[in-house]
């Protein structure tokens, strides 16, 4: 991945808040391409003014920064030396944490099950959805819950919703 356009904005904008000095002003992130910012922020540190730039990259949930801070010291990062490779890594984590937070609620007998009982249902409904979502909603809903997490961790997201329904609850509802 080239940062050369980022890089250039990155740049300016460091250029533009140094010529500006104590009048330097928060400037909102702003697209400089397609997921990637450039942000101005000011800082206050005993008195003393400076400024703060951030770019940013995002690819999925990942998102890679460059900073350059002037308070309370001198400071700036660089980008990773692959961005690419570690937005793999953090979709990777990201499906392990989906996978880490359905097993909290789950054990896998208890998955396999359920998506027994949802496979059989739709096969006895015709395979019509809104049949089964009307005589098993607590079944539709986990299963939905399931489908959920996974295209959350799959977009590189790590925080997850809690499921609608306990195992307990579902196979309750499939024998009543």
């Amino acid at each position: 991945m080239t940062t050369s356009l980022i890089d250039s904005a990155f740049n300016a904008a460091i250029s533009a808040a140094q010529s500006l000095g104590d009048a330097v002003v928060r400037i909102s992130p702003v697209a400089v391409a397609e997921n990637q910012t450039v942000q101005t922020d000011t800082l206050v540190y005993r008195g003393q003014k400076g400024f703060r730039v951030l770019a940013a990259i995002q690819i999925g949930g990942y998102r890679a920064t460059r900073i350059h801070e002037t308070l309370p010291a001198l400071r700036e990062t660089e980008w990773p030396a692959d961005i690419e490779a570690e937005a793999v890594k953090w979709v990777e984590g990201s499906l392990s944490a989906g996978k880490a937070h359905v097993g909290r609620f789950f054990d896998p007998t208890d998955l396999v099950t359920l998506l027994s009982l949802f496979i059989s249902s739709l096969a006895a409904a015709g395979n019509d959805q809104t049949a089964i979502a009307t005589a098993k909603p607590k079944l539709v809903a986990v299963y939905a819950w399931t489908q959920e997490v996974q295209a959350l961790a799959a977009a590189g997201q790590r925080m997850f919703p809690r499921p609608p329904f306990t195992f307990a609850e579902v196979i309750a509802e499939t024998h009543s």
